[in-house]
């Protein structure tokens, strides 16, 4: 049996509102090259579903999105 993963679960829109939110707030302080959609995605794959679609919320709420 093989596991699902939230990541695997949400649209490609929350993804890449997921990408901004992560680049934006979490990697605020690390050297821009080191930013990439693909660190964002590995950042975003350790997080739990719950704290996923709180960030996707939290972000719409603010405006970062």
């Amino acid at each position: 049996m093989t596991q699902q993963y939230a990541q695997d679960l949400i649209s490609f829109q929350d993804r890449m509102k997921l990408r901004k939110i992560v680049k934006k707030v979490h990697f605020a302080h690390y050297p821009k090259d080191l930013i990439t959609d693909r660190e964002a995605d590995m950042f975003i794959e350790s997080l739990l579903p719950e704290t996923i679609y709180r960030l996707i919320k939290a972000g719409i709420d603010s405006n970062t999105v």
